[in-house]
């Protein structure tokens, strides 16, 4: 009896350490998916932050236009067509941008001479 107790705890002590090897593994392959996890976020924040950064400035002056067609639909023609006459909070390259007819016609809504 002694020899089948001491082939069941070869046995047993065989599979403790396989087990022990597998799940190390598992444990190695949790930390390195935690960690890529990690990474991944920062890669999607960081590069969302470079974006605005990037494109702040053209979002400002998108965001002035709009106020100042809000202006103009709210029933201010006079006021925003005297800021636009004067020049004040309109970039220059966006006059030069738009299209004759636009510029007829944004002129003619205003009353602008």
């Amino acid at each position: 009896m002694p020899e089948e107790l001491e082939k069941l705890l070869s046995e047993n002590l065989e599979i403790s350490r396989e087990s022990l090897k597998i799940l190390k593994g598992i444990r190695r392959a949790n930390r390195l998916a935690s960690a890529f996890k990690i990474f991944y976020w920062l890669v999607i924040i960081g590069s969302a932050i470079g974006a605005y950064y990037f494109l702040e400035p053209y979002i400002k002056q998108g965001l002035t236009v709009v106020s100042q067609v809000q202006e103009v639909v709210s029933g201010e023609p006079q006021k925003a067509g005297s800021e636009i006459k004067n020049g004040s909070q309109i970039p220059s390259d966006i006059l030069q941008n738009l299209s004759p007819d636009l510029l007829k016609k944004l002129q003619d809504a205003l009353n602008i001479k």
